[in-house]
């Protein structure tokens, strides 16, 4: 598919109109029909305002593939604003921290978790089963915490 391909199919996608597109970037009408018929492909230096009119990348005009490095949710444009408000020196200091506290939950999936046999499940009273059955809804961290709770409690 050509740019002007994508300039066409984007107008019928998102419902717009060939004079909305022509205000918008100040090409003229003319133009824009000139490219659909003749196949011909935008300027370039237009490219970046039609991609503004579509809210798309300039990749994606030029190659019909959106560049997954600059598509961030709203979190992640957060985060990216806030880092690069930091110092040099506290930017390293969250990335350390970032890469701690990704090992950490990585070898928390990773720990052996305790497991109760068939054969220990049939032993267990009817009040140790529903327990038991309670215990597995709670997440791992609320798992980890009332298990260490039950421990110092036993102490």
């Amino acid at each position: 598919m050509t740019i002007s391909q994508r300039v066409f199919f984007l107008l019928e996608k998102q419902g717009k109109k060939q004079n909305e597109l022509s205000k918008f970037t100040g090409i003229s009408t003319s133009t824009i029909s000139a490219w659909n018929k003749r196949g011909t492909n935008p300027a370039a230096d237009t490219i970046s305002t039609i991609a503004d009119f579509f809210d798309v990348s300039t990749d994606y005009l030029l190659t019909g593939k959106e560049n997954q490095a600059t598509t961030l949710t709203n979190d992640e444009q957060e985060l990216l604003e806030n880092y690069n408000k930091l110092s040099i020196e506290n930017q390293k200091k969250v990335s350390e921290r970032a890469k701690e506290l990704a090992t950490q939950s990585t070898h928390k999936e990773q720990e052996n978790r305790p497991t109760i046999s068939k054969s220990g499940i049939s032993k267990m009273n009817s009040y140790e089963k529903r327990l038991l059955n309670a215990f597995k809804t709670l997440s791992y961290e609320e798992q980890i915490e009332l298990t260490a709770r039950a421990e110092m409690m036993s102490e």
